[in-house]
């Protein structure tokens, strides 16, 4: 006996087939999206170590309050030659209790990253006694950013257009900028490859690091000059409405020509501009094989010179 059921009433059209694969396809898509990044929050501090380092470090800054009375709060901001040049450990046992030292790191950045980075941490509520940019002369006239480390770690994401104003980024990078400020899994998913990268191939930083010696270019005078004043100027109206005071430390490499410049801008305009070990106090044998960042004997000789310039700004 045939069915009472006609055919016209036992067949989905073709264009509810097809509708409801793609439903189902999106909905597949944004739960393996959502995993991922899920996945990626629970075990990527795990797996690095230096993004875990920043991660904390940035943490710490957020939570920096001074001017509560007790030690003053000094919050270093830099790229790497904060990171390699500078022993946290030996700054925070000589000028504690008196002054509490933290620093914020991040591998590659320059100025427009610190900025708005600094930006950032007031928006978050930090409030360090004094901010404290550590960075050659080469990085202050320098316009470009780290890109999603930036994103994530240093850019509000209120801020996304002023960068892209700023750095005349195209409608592409400022849509790369918004989704690593979103997503922990787009903001380090380069990161992560290097570090498998880095666990294939565990001799391939050192090889590359033999290989490739980093130049130290002198900065365009009067680039320095103009530019570099103009920014400076604008962090300081950053913070004039805190009470964080801004200081400025030269890092090696730095020709004598370029320190010259940056202490006159910071006579101009007042700015505290610290320079240890300037002029001949730092030489070839204290750099890395890189022939940029300090090595153990650098460092101890920079860190050294350093503490007596950080006690000097107790208030």
């Amino acid at each position: 006996m045939h069915s009472s059921t006609s055919n016209s009433e036992i067949n989905v059209p073709p264009a509810a087939v097809l509708r409801n694969a793609t439903i189902a396809l999106c909905i597949c898509a944004v739960a393996f999206v959502a995993l991922l990044e899920l996945a990626t929050r629970a075990s990527v501090y795990r797996i690095s170590k230096n993004l875990s380092r920043i991660h904390q470090e940035e943490l710490t800054a957020t939570k920096i309050r001074g001017g509560e009375g007790g030690a003053q709060q000094i919050l270093l901001l830099g790229n790497s030659l904060l990171l390699n040049d500078v022993n946290m450990d030996d700054v925070r046992q000589a000028l504690s209790p008196a002054q509490e030292v933290n620093r914020f790191a991040i591998q590659a950045t320059t100025y427009y990253d610190w900025y708005f980075g600094i930006k950032g941490l007031l928006g978050k509520g930090a409030s360090p006694d004094v901010v404290v940019l550590c960075m050659e002369p080469r990085h202050l006239i320098l316009s470009s950013i780290r890109n999603d480390i930036f994103a994530h770690y240093l850019m509000s994401g209120e801020d996304l257009f002023d960068v892209g104003r700023k750095l005349r980024l195209s409608w592409s990078e400022i849509s790369d900028l918004f989704l690593a400020n979103q997503s922990t899994f787009f903001a380090l998913r380069k990161e992560l490859r290097q570090v498998l990268l880095g666990r294939l191939l565990p001799e391939f930083p050192n090889l590359t690091a033999r290989i490739v010696r980093a130049p130290k270019p002198q900065p365009d005078s009067r680039a320095l000059r103009t530019l570099g004043k103009e920014r400076l100027l604008a962090i300081r109206e950053l913070l004039a409405g805190t009470k964080s005071k801004f200081v400025l430390l030269i890092m090696p490499p730095v020709e004598p020509d370029s320190l010259k410049i940056i202490e006159a801008v910071g006579g101009e305009i007042g700015l505290t501009v610290l320079a240890p070990l300037a002029g001949n106090g730092i030489v070839d044998a204290d750099y890395q094989s890189d022939g940029y960042h300090l090595n153990e004997q650098g460092r101890d000789k920079f860190t050294k010179a350093l503490l007596p310039l950080l006690g000097k700004l107790i208030q």
